[in-house]
């Protein structure tokens, strides 16, 4: 009878054996509650440094877009998110990089921005109504004049140049020049500048990489090898490939065949960046590009007496071997040679360069991913 009167609004409380005891505070209880604060500190922290997931509004791509064409830069994705990085940084925002997916779907919902597909699985965003004047960083033409070379030269010669070390990346690496305030840098853009790196590094041999950085050349990891490819010498042999033959041409040519006829199904090339290692594995050779007479693995592949068996193409992860199906149907029923033997024919091509001599020759590579 009281829980029905209580329920018609005649009795303001239960009898007591209908009522809830009242809840003892838990030991755990503030555990608890002292591990979310935590938590919640910790999430605030991250978005403070940096570190934490951002979101990015169209308005901010816009401007990032927008700077990136006043230093004559193409808004690749990747520059793009780093450039909207920096962008926060300065304006005292969080400035950890936000996820790519996550910018390029900005762009599409920016109706001032169209994104256009790239070589390579990259993409961009342009503005719709702009004309676009974007330095080609990639181009192997030089236009600029003979006197800025000297003075790059002269200052990577220097003291204070000699001892720069340089980010491994055109972007960042125009970057850290543009602070330094060199007189003969002063009227160059970002974009003038990253190509600029780009020459001094394929062509003008001022910059070369040491551990994934740019050095002066003279200090590079690609002048050893240069100068190892000319004497057509390996470089020193790592504890596991120390007991290991060096590969001949011949072993090259019928490995690579071999392996580009069992390449793995649902997969139509082989990874020029694991090229080294499954020679290791599989063939117990050191397949080393200075022996066979070139400083870069891809310059070995490109190599005139490849053509007819494979070519190397860029993806988005990276450079890749592709078979030359005419020649793999051909050789299908070869054996494969031991180390140093004549069985797999190098093909005499006319015209053809020896290696020592292709050091240092200027090729045309496809274009790669921009770098960050």
């Amino acid at each position: 009878q009281q829980l029905l009167l209580q329920q018609q609004g005649r009795c303001a409380q239960p009898p007591a054996r209908y009522q809830q005891p009242p809840r003892q505070p838990h030991r755990q209880d503030g555990q608890r509650q002292s591990q979310n604060k935590a938590k919640q500190q910790r999430r605030k922290q991250k978005q403070h440094d940096g570190r934490g997931p951002c979101r990015v509004s169209a308005c901010e791509v816009l401007a990032a877009v927008d700077s990136l064409y006043a230093d004559r830069l193409k808004p690749y994705g990747r520059i793009l998110r780093k450039r909207l990085s920096e962008l926060a940084e300065a304006e005292g925002r969080p400035a950890g990089e936000a996820d790519l997916d996550a910018v390029e779907a900005a762009c599409r919902e920016c109706s001032w921005l169209r994104v256009e597909a790239e070589d390579g699985g990259e993409w961009s965003a342009l503005r719709k109504a702009r004309e676009a004047d974007f330095v080609d960083v990639y181009s192997p033409f030089d236009v600029y004049p003979a006197a800025l070379w000297r003075d790059f030269a002269a200052y990577f010669d220097s003291s204070e140049g000699g001892a720069l070390v340089l980010p491994g990346g055109r972007y960042a690496a125009a970057q850290v020049l543009r602070s330094k305030g060199l007189d003969f840098l002063e009227e160059r853009s970002i974009g003038e500048l990253s190509h600029i790196v780009q020459l001094a590094i394929t062509q003008k041999r001022i910059l070369g990489y040491l551990n994934g950085t740019l050095v002066p050349y003279r200090l590079s990891q690609s002048m050893v090898k240069e100068t190892l490819a000319e004497s057509k010498r390996a470089a020193a042999a790592t504890d596991e490939a120390e007991t290991m033959p060096c590969a001949s041409w011949e072993d090259l040519r019928a490995g690579v065949a071999e392996l580009l006829r069992t390449v793995p199904e649902g997969e139509e090339a082989l990874s020029l960046s694991s090229l080294k290692r499954i020679f290791r594995v599989r063939f117990r050779l050191d397949l080393s590009e200075t022996k066979l007479g070139h400083a870069k693995l891809t310059e070995l592949m490109h190599d005139a007496r490849l053509h007819d068996l494979c070519s190397v193409r860029l993806e988005r992860h990276g450079h890749v071997l592709a078979p030359v199906a005419t020649k793999l149907e051909e050789q299908a029923q070869q054996p494969w040679p031991q180390a140093g033997s004549q069985l797999g024919r190098v093909p005499e091509v006319a015209g053809a360069e020896p290696p020592s001599a292709a050091v240092g020759a200027k090729r045309e590579l496809a274009r790669p991913t921009p770098l960050d």
